[in-house]
Protein backbone atom coordinates (compact mmCIF):
# COMPACT_ATOMS: atom_id res chain seq x y z
CA UNK A 1 0.00 0.00 0.00
CA UNK A 2 1.44 3.17 -0.73
CA UNK A 3 2.73 4.99 2.05
CA UNK A 4 1.34 8.38 2.13
CA UNK A 5 -1.85 6.58 1.98
CA UNK A 6 -1.20 4.81 4.96
CA UNK A 7 -0.38 7.61 7.12
CA UNK A 8 -3.17 9.74 5.78
CA UNK A 9 -5.53 6.91 6.96
CA UNK A 10 -3.99 6.72 10.11
CA UNK A 11 -4.69 10.50 10.43
CA UNK A 12 -8.00 10.42 9.47
CA UNK A 13 -8.89 7.64 11.99
CA UNK A 14 -7.20 9.59 15.30
CA UNK A 15 -9.13 12.44 14.59
CA UNK A 16 -12.21 10.57 13.95
CA UNK A 17 -11.46 9.28 17.37
CA UNK A 18 -10.93 12.54 18.61
CA UNK A 19 -13.91 13.58 17.65
CA UNK A 20 -15.79 11.02 19.15
CA UNK A 21 -14.25 10.92 22.23
CA UNK A 22 -14.95 14.92 22.81
CA UNK A 23 -18.45 14.14 22.03
CA UNK A 24 -19.10 11.47 24.15
CA UNK A 25 -17.76 13.73 26.75
CA UNK A 26 -19.85 16.45 25.51
CA UNK A 27 -22.71 15.31 28.37
CA UNK A 28 -25.15 18.08 27.58
CA UNK A 29 -24.19 19.06 24.08
CA UNK A 30 -24.32 22.36 24.82
CA UNK A 31 -20.45 22.61 24.33
CA UNK A 32 -18.16 20.22 21.83
CA UNK A 33 -21.16 19.29 20.12
CA UNK A 34 -22.49 22.93 19.62
CA UNK A 35 -19.34 24.44 18.73
CA UNK A 36 -19.05 21.42 16.52
CA UNK A 37 -22.17 22.07 14.53
CA UNK A 38 -21.92 25.72 14.38
CA UNK A 39 -18.37 26.37 12.69
CA UNK A 40 -19.41 23.66 10.42
CA UNK A 41 -22.84 25.09 9.46
CA UNK A 42 -20.93 28.62 9.21
CA UNK A 43 -17.98 27.61 6.86
CA UNK A 44 -20.49 25.32 4.24
CA UNK A 45 -22.70 28.35 4.17
CA UNK A 46 -25.34 26.16 5.44
CA UNK A 47 -28.10 28.26 6.44
CA UNK A 48 -27.28 30.60 3.14
CA UNK A 49 -27.89 27.73 1.25
CA UNK A 50 -31.00 26.33 2.94
CA UNK A 51 -29.01 22.83 3.67
CA UNK A 52 -27.28 21.02 6.25
CA UNK A 53 -26.58 18.36 4.27
CA UNK A 54 -22.85 19.92 3.17
CA UNK A 55 -22.55 20.04 7.39
CA UNK A 56 -23.58 16.51 7.99
CA UNK A 57 -20.99 15.22 5.16
CA UNK A 58 -18.01 17.10 6.89
CA UNK A 59 -19.07 15.39 10.09
CA UNK A 60 -19.40 12.20 8.78
CA UNK A 61 -23.36 12.16 10.05
CA UNK A 62 -26.67 11.28 8.20
CA UNK A 63 -29.53 12.47 9.25
CA UNK A 64 -30.81 9.57 10.88
CA UNK A 65 -27.94 9.44 13.21
CA UNK A 66 -28.66 13.15 14.17
CA UNK A 67 -32.06 12.61 15.03
CA UNK A 68 -32.07 9.34 16.73
CA UNK A 69 -29.81 11.24 19.34
CA UNK A 70 -31.24 13.71 21.06
CA UNK A 71 -28.08 15.35 22.23
CA UNK A 72 -26.85 15.74 18.90
CA UNK A 73 -30.48 16.92 17.32
CA UNK A 74 -31.02 19.20 20.27
CA UNK A 75 -27.40 20.93 19.47
CA UNK A 76 -27.68 21.27 15.97
CA UNK A 77 -31.00 22.84 16.38
CA UNK A 78 -29.54 25.33 18.99
CA UNK A 79 -26.55 25.88 16.42
CA UNK A 80 -28.74 26.28 13.38
CA UNK A 81 -30.65 28.77 15.09
CA UNK A 82 -27.41 30.79 16.52
CA UNK A 83 -25.85 30.40 12.98
CA UNK A 84 -29.71 32.13 11.61
CA UNK A 85 -29.32 35.09 14.20
CA UNK A 86 -25.88 36.07 12.54
CA UNK A 87 -27.16 35.87 8.86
Amino acid sequence: MNKYKEMKDRQITRQRNEINEAINADETGDGFIFDMFCYELEINNCIIKGSIRSAFDALCFTLDEVIENPKLYNSLRKAVQVIKEKY
